[in-house]
């Protein structure tokens, strides 16, 4: 992983280096903070502007969890640490990190509940990376007809990437649509992570991850050759159902951005005897590395 920086500016905290950057000042105690400024869905900007106890679950629900916020002038209750703990470790899981190793949390009723508690949530959702949930996967195209290679080109709308024989020939390419919004840190580099549904590779073949040199969507059919640049290429021979597998994309620049998955039998010309194909889940997302 390149060596970056945790992308959340706490506030408030003792500094800006090493567990300073998550550590609450003594004299500070534990606050709500205000909630005003955040969105729906905030954003890193929004989180970044906010403070005390309550920008942690904006980054929560930054991140895709979920998190109540706490009223000017409430306690914070032992409940709502143990809950936002159990969000993060949700998070960590779907982004596919390490369990985080907790000492202070979880708290039960009745506990003295320290500021030792806000620098474990916080350090704990602390990542050099921005997750980024892409737009679609569950679209593409495919050629289907006989003899090999099929010659008539449809829309597909099922995330399926490789070929197959069965009455007829097939060719399936899936299009990735990835929107990068503005404002983010300096980026090094980053995965694009993809969840196989089923595997029915009956012969292996290499995953081809492109990036068109325009945002081609709405897909249409006059999309089939536009495999501009090359990211990078995994084979299928370690797959199986339901894993997440990973490509190396370059950072990408803000705004929106076509990525193609395509087999290389397919771009080769290799004649399918059955079926050597992927089915993709719909939830593929990016993990953008913040430069050091």
């Amino acid at each position: 992983m390149p060596a970056g920086t945790d992308i959340v500016t706490w506030s408030p905290r003792v500094g800006a280096t090493g567990d300073d950057r998550y550590s609450v000042p003594a004299s500070t105690g534990i606050l709500a903070g205000a909630t005003d400024g955040y969105s729906g869905t905030p954003t890193i900007t929004e989180v970044n502007a906010g403070s005390a106890f309550n920008q942690i679950g904006a980054e929560i629900k930054r991140r895709g969890g979920s998190a109540s916020y706490v009223a000017a002038g409430d306690f914070v209750l032992a409940t709502t640490f143990n809950t936002w703990k159990t969000q993060i470790d949700t998070i960590r899981s779907n982004e596919k990190r390490s369990a985080f190793s907790w000492s202070e949390l979880p708290v039960s009723a009745g506990d003295v509940i320290k500021t030792d508690a806000i620098k474990e949530l916080r350090k704990a959702l602390a990542t050099d990376f921005i997750y980024l949930v892409a737009d679609s996967t569950n679209t593409g195209l495919k050629k289907l007809g006989n003899p090999y290679p099929p010659s008539s080109l449809f829309l597909q709308s099922d995330g399926k990437v490789g070929q197959g024989k069965s009455g007829q020939y097939s060719i399936l390419r899936t299009a990735i649509l990835v929107t990068v919004p503005t404002g983010l840190p300096s980026l090094d580099s980053g995965k694009m992570v993809i969840k196989v549904s089923t595997d029915y590779v009956g012969t292996n073949f290499d995953a081809r991850l492109y990036r068109s040199s325009s945002d081609l969507r709405p897909i249409d059919t006059g999309d089939w050759g536009n495999l501009d640049n090359l990211e990078d290429t995994v084979g299928t021979s370690g797959m199986s159902d339901e894993t997440y597998e990973e490509w190396s994309i370059a950072a990408p620049a803000s705004g929106a951005h076509t990525y193609w998955l395509v087999s290389a039998r397919d771009e080769n010309g290799d004649q399918p005897t059955g079926n050597e194909f992927l089915e993709l889940r719909n939830v593929t997302y990016l993990k953008l590395y913040t430069a050091s």
